[in-house]
């Protein structure tokens, strides 16, 4: 139910497969979807967040009241709403708890995470979902990078589901 989609590398943009993947399940009609943007407060986006003057200990509760509804079964929730106010990190019981919440008000929540090859916080992230889904670039992501990025998944028990390589070009 809780599937974080992760890069190897920094550069790469995955924001626009999350979305994919979270309306192919919305067309599923298999129940509620939220994209949950998981990514460290530097790191780039391809999905517009909102920009809402709420302050977020107001948005305690139900998540899917402070997401932004894209349809009628699909959701997006930006970073700053799984981000603890004052840490500049993530801490294990705050991302426990606040995946326990999106458990409880979606069906299914599909992560943007950050880069496995260049963030730690990204593996505290997949322990914490059912399972994670690598992408890899063609001719860019190395083997030996992508490599250890799997063995320090399976060392710190997070299921690797699959994985996804991009720009690939058949001749």
């Amino acid at each position: 139910r809780q599937i974080m989609f992760s890069a190897v590398d920094e550069e790469v943009e995955i924001a626009s497969l999350c979305m994919m993947v979270g309306h192919a399940l919305n067309l599923q009609d298999s129940g509620t979807t939220c994209v949950v943007e998981a990514l460290p407060h530097c790191a780039a986006t391809g999905v517009r967040t909102i920009n809402d003057p709420v302050s977020r200990q107001s948005r305690f509760g139900i998540l899917r009241d402070a997401a932004q509804q894209l349809s009628d079964r699909l959701w997006f929730m930006p970073r700053d709403l799984l981000r603890e106010d004052s840490s500049p990190q993530w801490s294990a019981s705050w991302l426990r708890g606040r995946l326990a919440e999106l458990r409880l008000d979606f069906d299914y929540t599909v992560l943007q995470g950050p880069a496995l090859g260049s963030h730690d916080e990204a593996t505290l992230l997949a322990t914490l979902c059912d399972g994670v889904v690598l992408v890899l670039v063609a001719n860019r992501t190395r083997r030996l990078v992508a490599q250890r990025v799997k063995e320090k998944l399976e060392s710190a028990h997070a299921r690797v589901l699959a994985v996804v390589m991009t720009e690939r070009t058949f001749p």
